[in-house]
């Protein structure tokens, strides 16, 4: 994924069965990545993979879903309204 200078979000977290993992989340005119905090997890989403994106406000933050022509799910947890 190019670096374009796009945006990078501290203490987003990727949710899943087993819990959430705290990470970065970039966000490139090439796509998306997220890394998990300290290294190990990588999850890399080209904006032509992307299907759908969904925001929703959860408890205490808020929350971005994305849907890839594959059918995989990832939900990014952490966004504050401000």
């Amino acid at each position: 994924m190019a670096n374009d200078g796009g945006g990078i979000l501290y203490n987003i977290s990727l949710g899943g069965r087993g819990g959430t993992n705290p990470g970065q989340l970039r966000v490139h005119s090439d796509g998306i990545l997220w890394k998990k905090q300290g290294g190990g997890k990588v999850v890399e989403v080209d904006k032509s993979d992307l299907m759908k994106l969904f925001w929703t406000k959860v408890p205490r933050t808020n929350q971005l879903g994305i849907r890839t022509k594959d059918g995989l799910y990832y939900k990014f947890i952490g966004f504050h309204d401000q």
